[in-house]
């Protein structure tokens, strides 16, 4: 497994220190698939490949790495991952409720 610079980088900023081949692989091992990397083409048929994520709950981590090249390209943690959107209710909504007449 190779860890890109960017990946270094922001593991050493995020997490504190430097990480390893051995201490990628087996966080990897311990971890949860929440999405596998897949070959994909875009509408002009040029070719892009997705990143497998990676999760692990114990240490509050995503790995997102590249498995058609087997380099880990980027860690997220709790501090940067992507919120979720807050529902806004539109402007003179009214819900729908179901009555039994």
């Amino acid at each position: 497994m190779r860890l890109s610079k960017h990946f270094i980088d922001n593991w050493y900023e995020r997490v504190g220190n430097y990480p390893t081949e051995e201490m990628i692989k087996g966080i990897i091992l311990d971890s949860v698939v929440i999405q596998k990397g897949l070959k994909l083409k875009k509408l002009d048929n040029t070719p892009f490949n997705t990143l497998t994520n990676y999760w692990h709950p114990d240490l509050k981590l995503i790995l997102r790495i590249d498995c058609f090249t087997n380099t880990a390209v980027s860690v997220l943690t709790p501090e940067n991952m992507p919120k979720p959107h807050k529902r806004q209710t539109p402007v003179n909504y009214t819900p729908m409720t179901m009555h039994n007449y």
